[in-house]
């Protein structure tokens, strides 16, 4: 099923927050991953190792053609060699995920035979061109930095010319190479150099017409003591940019390495692994390129990641697209196979029917392995238990001989779930099952008996409870019996009740710098105290120990955009207790950890960003875990617009639940209960 296939279906149904209709945001769509996605014709989508443009409120995204493309997509069972250039394609879009085909807007006949690719498109202001660079060569066969220019978005783009002069660059070319378009409209290459491959550029293409890679202005940010480095791009967000690569594996996926910086000639930190993309190795992609959404209630950075499948064979799908978040301020890969995407709003979320389950094809480790990348096994293995032989879909699956257990333990938002996999089997051994535990209670489980033939099995339904699971595979048998799985999913067939408070009427104060005290909030399922000292105001909220206890505040934002936020809160027991934050009953940080401090008396704080609309927001933070939320102290909220300091009244037409509840004592010791506020009140710094 295509990419438009899929929406349409999607879009039959309610599109879901993880639980939340989304009846009232209409932009929102799905972007399914793990399949191959189809235009708005019902044509498979060619385009790879391209970028995206944006020209007003149309995105342009293009990429290259090869044959090999076109006949893994008809077949995907084996991948093939076929580099063959069958052009530059161009789609165009207006949400990012309904991509109309503009045609071939470079054909073969502008460049030489060979190679063709990496390619990126930008437009010049001053020649008024819209400019391609890549790598390949010209129709007389000169090779180096290859240009082409159109006067239009969408083609044609002809032959320019191709740059030979690349001796500012380590072996005198460029390894995988992106453009990128500052916001000022100067453009760049982002690379490293050929052959080796242990060098990172950042090189900026010439002012007037952008036909040339300035060796004055080609800086070296980067030399890799731990090998080279490929799938070269950058995004920039909120002024920092981050130069981001991938390992030397060729066609191969990999984590993603980034470095980060408030100038994009430098100095750059040191690497680090993108947080996320080591449990699948970025969802079984290979660095691509980046676009940057920016919308009125928030922003956040799509990671178009490159699945080679054509030529590795590790799966379905050429195009993998991933939201990148900054809740922490600190960039954060999510490995969806499904989400929804609002580019007005710059909003995602997770989708209804996204798998769960992390590596669920096998297919990160690209070479046979004694362990795998998101998975762990219950005692040391000598054996490889990744197998090419036995495989559904991609190149490998699980195999598993004698006694041994592989698992994963992943968060997940509290539903309904089932768990289901394809196996084969020897059979014979003396049990074999595919389980799913920790789940609140008991265990869900599917037994498995001998299949020479691929059969999916599956769990019956189950309740999560805890905010997490433990899924995996679980055989005892003898040395010469087996099995393989392949495509496991974990899928929320439904979500956990969530019934949104009512609140009665909110004061809110609009200033520079805002404390909201916890205790004057409205409280779900919770109680206020002054037990533990060292809070500020009047007390703390101690929710209760159970999954959806909530705290909620109302905000005014004197003009929509993102926010930033700090939670303080204390949390003295032995695990971290991560709450859901919501803006106005849409989730917006899925998870925000609140790791264990010291002691309940050891308050500290934790920093997160939203994007709200203009005027009044309900932010409901919402228990995930049995053991509910920490102790929560108060939280500040910085605003933009210092010069609106006036009290706005807020009549929000609503009254409090029957339900909510003036006293109460849960399972912590506490020395004081008092009724909950009518009103909410807001303290000034």
């Amino acid at each position: 099923m295509g990419m438009w296939l899929s929406i349409k279906s999607a879009m039959m149904k309610s599109v879901l927050f993880l639980g939340l209709a989304l009846a009232t945001n209409s932009m929102a769509q799905t972007i399914q991953n793990d399949e191959f996605w189809k235009d708005t014709d019902g044509n498979f989508i060619y385009s790879q190792g391209g970028g995206v443009l944006q020209v007003g409120d149309t995105y342009y995204w293009y990429g290259v053609k090869y044959n090999g493309a076109v006949t893994y997509a008809a077949n995907p069972t084996s991948k093939n060699s076929d580099i063959g250039f069958a052009g530059v394609t161009c789609y165009s879009s207006k949400d990012l995920v309904n991509w109309k085909f503009e045609g071939i807007v470079l054909k073969p006949d502008q460049a030489a035979a060979g190679w063709f690719g990496r390619i990126g498109v930008a437009y010049n202001k001053n020649s008024k061109k819209y400019v391609l660079a890549g790598q390949g060569g010209s129709p007389s066969w000169e090779f180096g930095e290859y240009f082409a220019t159109s006067d239009s978005p969408t083609g044609p783009f002809k032959f320019a010319r191709v740059q030979t002069d690349l001796s500012f660059l380590v072996n005198g070319g460029t390894g995988d190479q992106t453009v990128f378009q500052d916001d000022d409209g100067k453009a760049y290459i982002i690379c490293s150099n050929v052959k080796g491959r242990t060098n990172l550029y950042v090189s900026q293409l010439r002012d007037s017409d952008f036909l040339e890679m300035e060796a004055s202005k080609t800086v070296n940010i980067h030399k890799s003591r731990v090998g080279g480095r490929e799938g070269n791009a950058m995004f920039k967000h909120d002024g920092v940019y981050y130069f981001c690569s991938s390992d030397l594996h060729g066609w191969n996926t990999s984590q993603t390495y980034c470095m980060s910086a408030t100038n994009i000639f430098g100095p750059y930190s040191e690497e680090f692994v993108l947080e996320g993309t080591q449990h699948d190795f970025s969802h079984v992609t290979q660095t691509g390129f980046f676009i940057m959404v920016n919308g009125t209630k928030g922003s956040f950075v799509v990671n178009a990641g490159d699945r080679w499948s054509d030529f590795a064979g590790n799966g379905l799908g050429f195009n993998q697209w991933l939201p990148i978040s900054f809740e922490t301020g600190k960039p954060v890969f999510h490995s969806l196979s499904q989400w929804n995407i609002n580019v007005k709003e710059g909003t995602w979320s997770v989708g209804q029917g996204n798998n769960y389950c992390l590596n669920p094809s096998f297919e990160a480790d690209r070479v046979n392995q004694t362990w795998l990348t998101g998975w762990k096994l219950a005692s040391t293995s000598s054996e490889n238990i990744n197998n090419s032989k036995k495989k559904r879909t991609g190149r490998w699956s699980l195999y598993l001989t004698g006694k041994q257990t592989a698992y994963q333990t992943v968060n997940v938002p509290n539903g309904t779930y089932k768990l289901s996999g394809y196996v084969q089997s020897s059979g014979g051994q003396n049990s074999v099952k595919l389980f799913a535990k920790d789940i609140g209670s008991g265990e869900a489980a599917a037994n498995i008996t001998a299949n020479s033939n691929w059969v999916k099995v599956h769990t019956n339904s189950f309740e999560i409870t805890s905010g997490k699971v433990t899924l995996g595979l679980e055989v005892n048998g003898s040395s010469d019996q087996w099995i393989a799985i392949d495509d496991v999913e974990l899928i929320q067939e439904k979500s956990a009740e969530i019934n949104p408070p009512e609140i009665k009427e909110l004061e809110i104060v609009s200033k520079d710098s805002v404390v909201y005290e916890a205790e004057d909030g409205y409280i779900g399922n919770g109680v206020v105290e002054s037990l533990h000292e060292g809070f500020s105001g009047d007390a703390y909220v101690n929710l209760d120990n159970e999954v959806g206890s909530f705290l909620q505040i109302a905000v005014w934002n004197s003009t929509s955009g993102k926010r930033d936020f700090k939670i303080v809160y204390a949390n003295g027991g032995k695990t971290s207790r991560p709450v859901q934050i919501l803006v106005n009953d849409s989730i917006q940080i899925d998870s925000l950890d609140l790791s264990v401090t010291s002691d309940w008396t050891d308050w500290t704080e934790k920093t997160f960003s939203l994007g709200l609309p203009e005027g009044k927001s309900i932010l409901t933070f919402k228990s995930l875990t049995a053991d509910g939320a920490p102790n929560l102290d108060r939280i500040e909220y910085v605003i933009e617009d210092v010069t609106a300091i006036r009290k706005r009244n807020i009549s929000a037409g609503l009254k409090m639940r029957k339900n909510a509840r003036a006293f109460y004592i849960n399972g912590r010791t506490v020395n004081e209960n008092r009724p909950l506020p009518s009103k909410m009140k807001v303290y000034l710094k």
